[in-house]
Formats: C-alpha cells, structure tokens, sequence
C-alpha cells in the first residue's frame, strides 16, 4: 500500500500557486463552518423530531445530497463539540462565556481550536471522551513546527490515534448492532405489530442494561 504523502509548508508553495492556496484555504474554512451550521442543524431537528433518529438522518440525507453515514457522522459530531461547550471540561457555558465547573472564564472548543478542520473534530472524537478528544486536538494545533508552518494532516492524526487507541471489541459491535437493528424495526411502518413490539422490547433492555445508546 502506497504511504500517504504528507507536505510541508514549502512544498505546498512550490505546488500551488499563491493565489490558488489562498482560495482554497478560505474554501476548507468555509467547508468546515458549513459542517458545523448543518451539524447543529441536524442535531435540532432530530431532537425536535418524533421519528427516530436514523429515519430523520435518511430525511436529511435526501433533502441535502449527503449520504445517510454522513449525515449521521456529521450530526453527532456536532452533538459531541457542542458550540458553547468549555473547552477544558466540555460543560456548556453561559452568555457571558463563564464556565461554572471550571469556576473561570473560557472559550468554546471550536473557537478553542479554530484552526483544526471539521475532520480533526471528527477523527479526535473516536478519544472516546471529550477530555481525550480535546488532548488530540492540541497535539495538531502544537505540531506546525514539524509540518513546516501547517496542522498536522488529518491522515497523520488518524495513524497516530490508530497507534494508541484499541480497536472496539466485536462484542460492543454486535450489541451496537442489535439496537440500530431493533430502533429501525420498532419504527417500521409496514413491520407486523407483533415484530415492532419484540424490537422495542429488546431496545428497552439494552439500555436498561446501560450497553446501547441511541445516536
């Protein structure tokens, strides 16, 4: 497999002209804050919604050109960075930018981390933890200097994380699974009663069990 190539700063300029690498700067930012506005849009609407959230994904999917899986990935992306969220501990701030576990004032982490695309949000969240997602995206910010000037490549972040982070057991793949499974057939209209209601029930013990969560 061919190693992905990452460029420092001055190979870019030798690449792209600078006119060129202005536009497409502006354009990754505004690539970046379109992702946040449909993301925290997508999360309204499937919290407002009566319909489950995969079917609300897959409304949302059709309406914007997007892929069902993007949609998702975009919306629960947003759900995990929440734009007023403290960029230390994740609690939401007040008006005033005052973050009451933190006893202090502070930023959102997104405006913490402007730099960093929507992708390095994305790839930062499989931390796990809000805490541990915040860690990885300092590690980009702190690492212009090795990729002359640049953040570091959302490919490298992936490897590093890839590097660290244990792989989710089969077994937590399976039960997440069951619950997507028993969600989308306890909303299906045109399922027999009788399945609905086995779906929900299987639903309802999972999470009471606490080892599935709907997105």
């Amino acid at each position: 497999m061919m190693e992905k190539t990452i460029l420092d700063r001055a190979t870019v300029s030798q690449i792209l002209p600078d006119e060129v690498w202005v536009v497409l700067e502006a354009l990754g930012r505004d690539a970046s804050h379109n992702a946040w506005t449909l993301g925290d849009l997508f999360c309204e609407i499937a919290d407002e919604s009566p319909y489950p959230k995969w079917m609300v994904d897959a409304a949302c999917a059709a309406v914007t050109g997007l892929s069902n899986s993007r949609v998702r990935d975009i919306r629960v992306t947003a759900a995990f960075y929440p734009e007023r969220a403290c960029c230390h501990c994740g609690s939401l701030l007040d008006l005033s930018g005052y973050c009451r576990v933190c006893e202090q004032a502070s930023i959102g982490v997104r405006d913490a981390f402007e730099v960093c695309s929507f992708s390095h949000f994305e790839t930062a969240k499989r931390a796990g933890s809000f805490a541990e997602a915040v860690k990885w995206l300092k590690r980009v910010v702190e690492s212009a200097d090795d990729y002359g000037g640049l953040i570091m490549p959302v490919s490298k972040l992936q490897a590093l994380m890839a590097g660290e982070i244990e792989a989710t057991p089969v077994y937590e793949k399976r039960v997440r699974q069951i619950g997507s499974n028993a969600s989308k057939l306890s909303a299906d209209p045109d399922a027999p009663e009788v399945y609905r209601q086995v779906a929900m029930e299987v639903l309802a013990l999972l999470k009471m069990r606490k080892v599935y969560e709907e997105d």
